[in-house]
C-alpha cells in the first residue's frame, strides 16, 4: 500500500507540473496576440504624414514592442503604454539590443560644426534611461572644406555626464549586452500590407 500511494502521488506532481509548464507558452502567447492587435489598430488609427513602423523585442520577454518613428510602445498589464523617453524628440531610434533592454539613439546635426552623437539607454518599467553617449563633433575648415572630428565617451549617471575612456565605454557597454550583438532598426511604411507582415 505504502508503494502504491507515493506512485499515485508522484504521478499527481507530475501532472500539476506539465500543467504549469503547458500553460506558461500559452499565457505568453495570449499576451503577444493581444499586444499586436492592440498594435495594429493604433497603426491603423495614425493617419498623416510619413509613419513607419517596427517590431522589436526589447526587454526579455515574448511580447514585442513597436517603434513608431520616434516613439516606442510596450506592452503592460493588458494595455499598450508609450515608454518615457528623454531623447524623443530629437533623436532616430536606430538599432537595439535584443532582450538586453538596450535601446540605441542617433542624433545627427550638420553645418560648420556638425555632430554626431549616439546614445545607448537602458530599458526599465516603462521608461528609458541614458547609459553611456558616444559623442563625435567637428569644426569645418571655411577655406578647404574639410572637418576636423574630435571623438569623446561619456558615462551618464543620476549626478550628470562623465568623460571616459574608449576602452571604459567598451568594457561598460559589454556590461550592459554581454555578448549580444546589436540588431540595426528596420522601420516599414505604414500600410496594409506590411501590417499584416509584421504584426503577426
Amino acid at each position: 500500500m505504502k508503494r502504491k500511494s507515493i506512485g499515485f502521488k508522484a504521478i499527481i506532481v507530475l501532472l500539476l507540473v506539465m500543467t504549469v509548464q503547458l500553460s506558461f507558452p500559452a499565457m505568453a502567447a495570449t499576451k503577444k496576440s493581444q499586444a499586436l492587435a492592440a498594435y495594429r489598430t493604433y497603426l491603423e488609427g495614425r493617419k498623416g504624414g510619413y509613419v513607419t513602423f517596427s517590431v522589436i523585442y526589447l526587454n526579455n520577454d515574448s511580447v514585442p514592442e513597436l517603434v513608431v518613428n520616434r516613439e516606442i510602445f510596450t506592452w503592460k498589464n493588458g494595455s499598450m503604454i508609450r515608454i518615457k523617453n528623454p531623447n524623443e524628440s530629437m533623436y532616430m531610434i536606430t538599432g537595439y539590443y535584443k532582450k538586453k533592454g538596450i535601446l540605441v539613439q542617433e542624433y545627427v546635426h550638420g553645418g560648420y560644426y556638425p555632430s554626431d552623437v549616439i546614445d545607448y539607454a537602458k530599458m526599465s518599467g516603462t521608461a528609458l534611461t541614458v547609459k553611456l553617449e558616444d559623442f563625435k563633433s567637428g569644426e569645418t575648415n571655411i577655406s578647404t572644406g574639410k572637418v576636423k572630428w574630435g571623438h569623446t565617451y561619456h558615462k551618464i549617471s543620476s549626478s550628470g555626464s562623465q568623460k571616459i575612456t574608449k576602452s571604459a565605454f567598451n568594457k561598460a557597454l559589454k556590461k550592459l549586452v554581454k555578448t549580444r550583438k546589436k540588431t540595426k532598426i528596420k522601420a516599414y511604411e505604414n500600410t496594409e500590407t506590411n501590417r499584416a507582415k509584421q504584426l503577426k
